[in-house]
């Protein structure tokens, strides 16, 4: 059997809190996110995932720099985006 070399990649986004100080039920209350979303990834090449990401953060870039300086292009266009760079 030939082995090859995987990684897992695991993430999470939300909130997995259901309850707040003093065993207090948060569900159905302000504030509360209802929602939590788990995500994996298996792969072989980490480079390639890599590399794919980095050409993602850069088209990414493009789009932040049409939107700050190019205002009036995406005006007539028509569309409309938000992007935050962090």
């Amino acid at each position: 059997m030939d082995k090859k070399k995987v990684y897992l990649f695991i993430d999470e986004s939300g909130d997995a809190s259901f309850y707040a100080k003093g065993n207090k039920c948060i569900v159905g209350s302000q504030g509360f996110m209802a929602n939590l979303f788990l995500g994996m990834i298996k792969i072989e090449n980490k480079k390639l995932l890599r590399n794919a990401i980095l050409n993602f953060m850069d088209e990414i870039k493009k789009i932040h720099y049409i939107i700050l300086y190019h205002a009036l292009l995406i005006k007539r266009v028509g569309i409309y985006m938000q992007v935050t760079i962090i």
